[in-house]
């Protein structure tokens, strides 16, 4: 689910200057919890799911076993690979098992950019 379900979290740190939050705990489902206003979900848009954080709070909260830090460490390589592109401002939607209380196999991941001004020059490929 893509329009902010349970299991989103948001990336912006360097790409956006949005106010980040912890990420919050697992729910007794073993998933994130689609908001933690104590008012439930009619509270405010910052306590519901999709949850602004940062990649290091992604990292250290998520980072907890080897597979995990593989994983991660691909989608930080994935992530400065858009900022050599000249991608400077975006966000990204991390979701999947991941995201749950459980050990993953990969990331979903969808990433929303800003054009940049000034495309960074893309190297050459040859054509068959």
């Amino acid at each position: 689910m893509l329009s902010g379900g349970p299991k989103h979290l948001s990336g912006h740190e360097r790409w956006g200057k949005r106010n980040t939050m912890p990420i919050p705990s697992f729910s007794i489902d073993g998933v994130l919890p689609p908001y933690i206003s104590p008012s439930g979900p009619a509270g405010r848009a910052e306590d519901m799911s999709p949850y602004v954080v940062s990649a290091f709070e992604v990292v250290s909260t998520f980072g907890g076993s080897n597979e995990r830090a593989k994983i991660l460490d691909g989608w930080l390589r994935h992530r400065e690979e858009l900022r050599s592109l000249g991608f400077q401002r975006g966000f990204q939607w991390l979701n999947g098992g991941f995201v749950e209380n459980k050990e993953p196999r990969d990331l979903d991941v969808v990433t929303f950019l800003f054009r940049p001004a000034k495309r960074a020059k893309l190297p050459h490929t040859a054509r068959p």
